[in-house]
């Protein structure tokens, strides 16, 4: 099964989602989302792999604020990130 995510790059680091730009936004800080191996799931590939097991499958991920710049702000860190699941 393979696992894949979509959303707005990061301007400083595409490999992270960026966060809202609305007022009162954080700035210098994007969103990396990590697999059960804490690896970061390049946004620009946006894939990751899963083999499945018989019964149930439980997947894993989290997300993590980054520091893109070396000012960062205060703010709200709101993003969207959409994820399909294909399986063969």
């Amino acid at each position: 099964m393979e696992i894949s995510f979509n959303g707005v790059g990061d301007a400083d680091n595409s490999k992270l989602v960026s966060v809202s730009t609305e007022p009162g936004a954080a700035t210098g800080v994007g969103i990396g989302i990590y697999d059960n191996t804490n690896t970061l799931v390049d946004l620009n590939t946006g894939k990751s792999a899963t083999v499945l097991k018989e019964g149930q499958t439980v997947l894993y991920f989290t997300a993590n604020y980054v520091s893109t710049k070396d000012a960062v702000t205060t703010g709200y860190g709101n993003a969207e990130v959409d994820f399909n699941l294909t399986y063969n």
